[in-house]
Formats: structure tokens, C-alpha cells, sequence
């Protein structure tokens, strides 16, 4: 079974890039808002990561994060936060609400890859590391 990546980010565009870097190694899943995403989750459909975008109208990436971070059965998800923002600044702020990792836009796909690969399968990366 193909792990589920939900891609929330309210540009289609930044959806399609991250889709075609992970390929068809991964099932996605696109939210253009944190509320869609939200409402997806507290309906069962679980992912096994989350990679948000900060900035978006309505429930941003923050508020998403803290809601999945309150909620018992979403919090172990790991959530990667992405944005245009300057990660020296806002970086710790998302590390200390519960994100898992914080990505500056643009990435490149081996970035993104590895990243995502480390929270779904973290004793084979490391070993692969080794």
C-alpha cells in the first residue's frame, strides 16, 4: 500500500510540482485550505504524513496545525510545514506547536523526498544513511 500524503497549499500549482516529485510512490491527497483538510481528517481519512503550506485563506497552516496537534487521534501524524516565509524566523514558532519539519518554497525534489522518506520510514533511512 502506497503511503498517503495530504498536500495542503492553496496554489494548485505548488500541488502539482510536490505530486510529480514523489511520483507515483505515493498516493496524494490535495486541500486547497486547512479546513477541507481538517474536515478530511475528523472524517477517518488519515494520511501518513501532512505537508502544509503556512500562508492560505481561511484555517491556515498554523491553525491546522494546532488543531491536528489538540486532537488525540490526529496527533501523531507528522506535519512538515511549507512556506515562502524566512525559516530562521518562523521556524522554531512551528517547530514548538508540533511540526515535524519546516520547508522553505521552492525545494528541490531530492530535499522534499528525503524529507518525506525520513518521517514515514525512519529506520530505513537511517540505515541507508549508514
Amino acid at each position: 500500500m502506497k503511503p498517503k500524503v495530504f498536500i495542503v497549499d492553496d496554489q494548485p500549482e505548488v500541488y502539482q510540482a510536490i505530486k510529480m516529485f514523489l511520483g507515483s510512490s505515493y498516493e496524494t491527497v490535495y486541500h486547497n485550505n486547512g479546513q477541507g483538510a481538517y474536515n478530511e481528517l475528523s472524517n477517518g481519512n488519515i494520511p501518513d504524513i501532512i505537508l502544509a503550506d503556512i500562508k492560505m485563506p481561511g484555517l491556515d497552516g498554523y491553525e491546522l496545525l494546532v488543531h491536528i496537534k489538540q486532537n488525540e487521534s490526529l496527533n501523531k501524524i507528522p506535519v512538515v510545514m511549507i512556506s515562502n516565509l524566512d525559516a530562521s524566523k518562523e521556524r522554531g514558532r512551528f517547530i514548538s506547536a508540533g511540526a515535524s519539519d519546516y520547508m522553505e518554497k521552492p525545494f528541490n525534489a531530492n530535499n522534499l523526498i528525503s524529507r518525506v522518506s525520513s518521517f514515514l520510514n525512519p529506520m530505513s533511512t537511517a540505515t541507508s544513511c549508514a
